[in-house]
């Protein structure tokens, strides 16, 4: 049986951003932006569920979710790290303030 031709148009008015929510979610399914609604609208007009690439939606959740975690990690490491010292660098501290102590001049004895 052969396809029936589409001879029809149906339009509906979007805003920008509802426009580019449209063309992204077609993208990510490989449709064109009208392939891609024909298809939502008929499914849901025809009491179907209707799935947005949700797998991939999901997986770019999930991704992000994980670095955002791999984030905090890694700042928390760099801020336990940066608390505390090696011990080179207090060891040159210390060296460094004991040649201060040394060479400052000696405290005059105090007068009664």
């Amino acid at each position: 049986m052969a396809e029936p031709v589409r001879d029809q148009t149906f339009s509906m008015k979007v805003t920008a951003i509802e426009r580019q929510e449209i063309e992204q979610a077609a993208r990510m399914a490989g449709e064109t932006a009208a392939s891609w609604a024909r298809e939502v609208v008929l499914r849901t007009a025809r009491g179907r569920r209707v799935e947005v690439a949700h797998d991939k939606l999901e997986w770019l959740r999930e991704a992000i979710s994980d670095l955002a975690k791999l984030n905090t990690e890694v700042l928390r490491l760099l801020h336990e790290h940066t608390q505390h010292e090696s011990p080179a660098v207090e060891l040159k501290a210390r060296a460094a303030a004991e040649r201060a102590a040394d060479s400052a001049p000696a405290a005059a004895p105090e007068a009664r």
